[in-house]
């Protein structure tokens, strides 16, 4: 019943094919299990660093933030010390640039990796941007309230400048207007009217 033309059962020839195929499927499960653990293991990597830069990129955007907004104004009064290469003018300013790249940083580890890259680019352009930034800031990059405290908003510089102007051309009016107002009349009137006119409204005319 179960016999071939040689006699051979062929339940044998199944089991040599599954001892054959054992070991090939085997290894086959380890390699995508290994696989499988590197990448689930990757993806906590990525993770755990993007965790660790967003608590320094959270104190730098906040440093950055109440520089920007003008509630901590003290460090635009600092002095340079003796030895001026340490001297960093704008270090809040740079820390707060430093803090957006390092967010972009964390959010790029989460990414897909074909995202990945032009983020990583983005990133590196801010750090380097904030760390240039603590020595020489753009005058495009710094807080409105600083460049007018320093004189360095055109704008604002030329709007007081047309304000000044008024006010004095205002005052040099006024100053006018009071003179004449102040300067005797000719002789022979009162307050500009001929002394005829007057006796003549007064007393009437002589005929």
């Amino acid at each position: 019943m179960w016999g071939t033309a040689d006699g051979v059962p062929p339940i044998c020839e199944t089991r040599q094919v599954l001892l054959l195929l054992l070991p090939i499927s085997a290894s086959s499960s380890s390699t995508a299990i290994v696989g499988m653990t590197s990448a689930s293991s990757q993806d906590a990597s990525s993770l755990g660093i993007a965790a660790r830069l967003l608590v320094p990129a959270i104190v730098f955007l906040t440093v950055g933030a109440l520089a920007y907004s003008g509630l901590w104004r003290s460090w635009a009064r600092w002095k340079p010390p003796v030895v001026s290469i340490y001297y960093f003018p704008y270090l809040p300013l740079g820390i707060g640039w430093t803090g957006v790249g390092l967010l972009l940083g964390a959010v790029a580890l989460v990414l897909p990796p074909p995202a990945q890259m032009p983020v990583a680019f983005l990133v590196v352009a801010i750090v380097v941007l904030g760390l240039i930034g603590m020595g020489f800031m753009p005058r495009v990059l710094l807080p409105r309230w600083y460049r007018a405290a320093k004189g360095l908003d055109r704008r604002a510089s030329e709007s007081s400048r047309g304000a000044a102007v008024s006010r004095d051309a205002s005052a040099v009016r006024s100053t006018v207007a009071g003179s004449e107002q102040d300067a005797p009349s000719p002789k022979g009137t009162r307050d500009g009217v001929p002394l005829e006119e007057v006796m003549r409204k007064t007393f009437g005319s002589a005929d």
